[in-house]
């Protein structure tokens, strides 16, 4: 007779929980019926603590004001304290960089931490008290990745000041919205510690210069980044603040929006023929770019480029003709031997009504040279709908 595998109580928890992951209010009740399902939901439900979604959303920007953020602190607190083994459940925790807030989780000794997302609730600058909390949170040895959204500081000096204590393991940082002066002056000898080493690095500019980050005395070491999304810096500002780490890196995403145009496309050129780039994503949204075949002509030179996506923004219900057109080229004189996905998205930003099966075909007639080198995924989205063929 064959062996069974039975499965044991709290493996059959686990199953059941992995199951209802992404419902919060069910994995509550899971946690009340049994202690082998409190066990395994408690994984879950302590895995993202959000106290601060750090959303940009109107609707969710009133919630946030009306919520006690401070007394659901103070309540996730005192429910650590009285457990004290839910604290290495916690891998990501999202707050506001308020002192209220920083000055309560200071006193929790996370151990297995490694997501700090901080977000500011007002335009203000941040308290000191604020900032000394947070530089303690992000000095932390298991953090990894840090994001700041909406950050407002007055210089350099406050940003190394959050950065000061970090870990070597420190390799992710985002930057969303920041609004941060560019100084060109000297940073106080006391904050000049090791530079962090960041090999991801993601920006969403606003009111702040991308010199700021190359700054000689700054917290950040650029020369082994891997992977950077833009955002909205131009290319000239992305093809220089990657001078240091053209060799190393293998993922980019390009935001070619009417505001980051450039009048010299040589930055672009030196970002699409970096010699290790493997995943590329460009996003474009109606901007004035006819020839796609002229703009991709370093690529063509590329055999190591495996991920390709591109993303159309547009207020019309079709693509541009000249765009067809380049897709074509693109595919048809260029051999790609090591591209196994692509991915062309077309997003209509001005339509509510559902994509027409008129553009998915001028989109999958203009891939037809793609054969079968590897997956294609095609996207046509509207506001109102969002139809995918792959």
């Amino acid at each position: 007779m064959s062996a069974v595998s039975v499965l044991q109580i709290q493996e059959l928890c686990d199953y059941i929980v992995d199951f209802l992951h992404d419902s919060s209010p069910d994995l509550k009740s899971c946690a009340l019926v049994s202690t082998p399902l409190a066990s395994s939901a408690q994984r879950h439900l302590f895995y993202d603590i959000i106290l601060n979604q750090g959303t940009p959303s109107v609707d969710d920007s009133r919630t946030l004001w009306n919520f006690d953020e401070a007394g659901a602190c103070t309540r996730l607190c005192s429910a650590l304290r009285a457990s004290p083994h839910l604290i290495g459940l916690i891998r990501r925790l999202r707050a506001s960089l308020e002192e209220d807030i920083l000055d309560q989780l200071r006193a929790v000794p996370f151990g297995n931490l490694q997501d700090f997302v901080l977000s500011r609730r007002g335009g203000a600058f941040p308290e000191p008290g604020a900032l000394l909390a947070a530089t303690e949170i992000i000095g932390l040895p298991s953090i990894r990745r840090v994001r700041l959204i909406r950050p407002t500081l007055p210089d350099i000096h406050h940003l190394s000041r959050l950065f000061q204590q970090s870990a070597p393991q420190l390799h992710t940082l985002s930057l969303n919205y920041p609004s941060l002066p560019f100084d060109s002056g000297t940073l106080d000898p006391s904050l000049n510690g090791p530079a962090a080493k960041i090999k991801s690095l993601h920006i969403t500019a606003h009111r702040f210069h991308w010199k700021t980050l190359l700054h000689s005395l700054g917290p950040f070491d650029f020369t082994e980044l891997q992977d950077i999304d833009c955002g909205g810096m131009t290319v000239h500002s992305c093809s220089t603040l990657l001078s240091r780490s053209q060799s190393t890196i293998n993922k980019l995403a390009l935001h070619l929006l009417p505001r980051n145009a450039d009048p010299e496309p040589a930055g672009l050129r030196t970002l699409l023929s970096l010699p290790s780039l493997t995943h590329l994503v460009v996003k474009f949204a109606d901007r004035p770019m006819d020839d796609l075949k002229a703009l991709f002509a370093p690529l063509l030179l590329s055999n190591e480029l495996q991920d390709l996506a591109l993303e159309f923004y547009t207020e019309y219900d079709s693509l541009r003709a000249s765009y067809l057109d380049g897709l074509r080229l693109i595919l048809s004189t260029t051999a790609f031997p090591v591209l196994r996905h692509m991915k062309v998205a077309l997003n209509l930003t001005s339509s509510i009504n559902p994509p027409t099966s008129e553009t998915e075909g001028h989109l999958r007639a203009a891939l037809t040279a793609w054969d079968a080198r590897g997956q294609l995924e095609i996207v046509v989205s509207s506001w109102g709908a969002r139809s995918q063929v792959s």
